[in-house]
């Protein structure tokens, strides 16, 4: 409204119009960036990056930025061997050149989206005891919870787990890279 009055009553000619155009899209342009600023900021401080205990209390998953989304990956497990002294391998998967990476260290999430507010959407969860790939999103419950779901075609009928920030002090597994692993 105030461009528009100050455009109204400066003359019409060639320098005026030239200079209210170049006013004109500096404001927009501001307006803009500004807007960008606003909405940006608060959604990358929001963003529930870290490690999380999962649901079962038995593994912990650090949820970190890769591009412009977020991603997983198992950074504790309360046992990451076997008896034996094997460290768990992902043996279900359907993809058999996968089936000799170790648990510890492996990617189980990815391609998340942030939405503004905290939550992340639209991105995918892989199930090693399963070996199967579900939908997922991550919803923020509060600074200390999260509330993860799996699914195939809606949330709605996904199945939901309950995440809690996991210790500071929590030691990081070692992922185990040997030759058949590759």
């Amino acid at each position: 409204m105030f461009v528009r009055t100050i455009a109204r009553s400066a003359p019409l000619r060639q320098t005026g119009t030239r200079h209210r155009d170049v006013v004109i899209r500096a404001l927009v342009a501001a307006g803009l960036a500004w807007t960008a600023v606003l909405s940006s900021a608060p959604a990358r401080a929001d963003l529930p990056v870290g490690i999380w205990l999962d649901h079962t209390k038995r593994g912990a998953i650090e949820l970190y930025p890769c591009a412009e989304n977020i991603c997983g990956r198992v950074v504790w497990m309360k046992n990451p061997l076997k008896a034996s002294g094997e460290p768990f391998r992902d043996r279900r998967n359907p993809d058999a050149s996968k089936q000799n990476r170790t648990i510890c260290g492996m990617n189980l999430i990815g391609g998340l989206q942030p939405d503004g507010r905290g939550n992340l959407l639209e991105g995918w969860i892989y199930d090693p005891e399963r070996g199967q790939e579900f939908s997922a999103q991550i919803m923020r419950e509060s600074d200390n919870t999260l509330v993860v779901t799996g699914y195939l075609m809606m949330p709605t009928f996904g199945k939901s787990f309950r995440w809690t920030k996991a210790p500071a002090d929590i030691e990081r597994c070692k992922p185990i890279v040997d030759a058949a692993q590759g």
